[in-house]
């Protein structure tokens, strides 16, 4: 028997046998039963681990990507000379053998015109440079392990005292500094600090060196500048911080107490280098107790809560110090003895010192 032709399958195409029911798209029941099966299988599998997405900023539009146009940066304004954020002065003598040391302070005072960059250090020293003849600094005195002598610099010391409590009062950071080894006349204890850097240190790195160390805490650039005036016998030396308005107010204090069981003060002597008479005595330095000093410092600003900053300055028990003649005849007696004039010699007992001499 000749089989008879089937006509095509209406719709999309699909070809099906006689014996099987399809549906209606032309798939089997089994066709959609084994599908069925796959779409369950693959909703009850646990997905994949993937990494997590990093956040990449948008790329924006090809075109952008392509431009070499630079990102403008904005550069902080230079330090404005008008608007003051502190400022400290300290008085010194000019005439007489004063004379040499007022011109070592105008001449440190000219190199200390500086910008000190946000977060910067500034250091005493090295803006200084050395202290010597043939950088035009005379000899005058100065403070040598508690006494005064004469040596070249002198004076710098009040200028580096007048810097760090114009820094302080600018609420700049204070990084190194040290204070004198006796109390200064011309600054409040506390405030004042002491720098050394010897010639030898153009050429040693390692050399003895004191230095004055401070820190620029704001977002921007902050300026120095140290000025002198002079009258016909007193002069000032001011140092001003600068960049822009400060509507802080500061109040420095103090207090000082002696420090226990320091040694007491005593009475030295030295010959003078220059010419005089065999009988020649003369008191130099008085003598001094050993102190400790706690700082404070107060900046109060409107509409915030006042802040206080302590610190501590430790100053030496400081010798009574003579000058005598070279030919001065020290088994006469020590300088500081008075002298019995009835009896035309020099107490026994009085003779009895010390032998620091």
């Amino acid at each position: 028997m000749i089989g008879r032709s089937h006509p095509p399958a209406q719709g999309r195409g699909y070809s099906r046998s006689p014996n099987k029911k399809t549906s209606r798209r032309g798939f089997t029941r089994e066709n959609m039963r084994k599908i069925s099966l796959v779409i369950l299988l693959c909703a009850c599998s646990k997905p994949r681990d993937l990494p997590t997405p990093i956040n990449m900023p948008d790329a924006g539009p090809t075109d952008a990507l392509e431009s070499s146009a630079p990102v403008p940066v904005e550069v902080p304004p230079p330090p404005d000379p008008t608007k003051l954020l502190g400022a400290y002065s300290t008085d010194y003598e000019v005439g007489g053998k004063m004379k040499t040391r007022a011109a070592n302070i105008a001449l440190a005072a000219t190199k200390l015109s500086v910008e000190i960059g946000a977060g910067e250090v500034f250091s005493f020293n090295d803006t200084v440079g050395p202290r010597d003849e043939s950088d035009g600094f005379s000899k005058a005195p100065v403070i040598l392990q508690g006494i005064m002598v004469e040596d070249i610099g002198g004076g710098v010391c009040q200028v580096a005292s007048t810097v760090h409590a114009a820094a302080l009062h600018s609420k700049l950071q204070i990084v190194e500094r040290r204070p004198h080894s006796r109390i200064s006349k011309y600054i409040a204890p506390g405030l004042d600090a002491t720098v050394v850097y010897p010639s030898d240190c153009k050429t040693d790195p390692k050399c003895d060196r004191v230095n004055l160390k401070i820190r620029n805490p704001y977002g921007r650039s902050v300026g120095l500048k140290v000025m002198t005036f002079t009258g016909t016998r007193k002069g000032k030396v001011e140092a001003q911080f600068y960049g822009f308005e400060s509507t802080v107010e500061v109040k420095y204090g103090y207090s000082k107490k002696e420090v226990e069981d320091a040694e007491a003060p005593k009475q030295v002597f030295f010959r003078s280098k220059e010419y005089r008479s065999a009988t020649y005595k003369k008191k130099v330095q008085e003598g001094q107790l050993s102190y400790l000093v706690r700082s404070s410092l107060t900046y109060t600003e409107a509409g915030k809560e006042p802040v206080k900053i302590f610190w501590l300055s430790k100053y030496p028990t400081v010798d009574e110090a003579w000058e005598i003649g070279k030919e001065y005849d020290i088994d006469a007696g020590p300088p500081w003895a008075p002298v019995v004039e009835d009896a035309g010699v020099v107490d026994a007992d009085i003779l009895d010192v010390p032998s620091v001499y």
